[in-house]
């Protein structure tokens, strides 16, 4: 399957006492477990992201009515639809290149001291922000 910006895989659930097993077949993961169906959606949209996050073709997913067959009692079938760039965003620290100005005798001494810019400026925003 070529490389897109939304797929859409099956994910296999099963009511437990306090939650949800969840397993998405078509990608190579173990269960999970979440307490409840909009937290298996969630959870599943990320474990789609991060494990399609690669430049190589999609698996392809597998038939509904295939899957429906192999069902146990108990389990259903959910369709759930991811929006790679906007989920990748969200689960993967992406950077972004930025120009900046600073005079000429810090860039040398940072420099010799082998600092690293975008390391700090990102500590510096993050502290001014007031984010960890």
């Amino acid at each position: 399957m070529a490389l897109t910006d939304e797929v859409i895989y099956p994910v296999i659930i099963e009511r437990e006492d306090d939650g949800y097993f969840y397993t998405i077949p078509d990608i190579d993961t173990n269960g999970l477990f979440e307490e409840s169906l909009e937290e298996v959606v969630t959870s599943a949209k990320e474990v789609i992201a991060l494990c399609l996050d690669e430049p190589k073709p999609y698996p392809k997913a597998t038939p509904l009515e295939t899957l429906k067959q192999g069902l146990s009692e108990g389990q259903e079938v959910l369709l759930v639809s991811v929006w790679m760039p906007y989920q990748v965003a969200q689960v993967k620290e992406a950077y972004k290149k930025k120009t900046l100005t600073i005079p000429v005798w810090l860039d040398m001494l940072a420099t010799e001291k082998n600092i690293n810019f975008s390391r700090v400026l990102t500590d510096g925003l993050k502290r001014e922000l007031k984010i960890q």
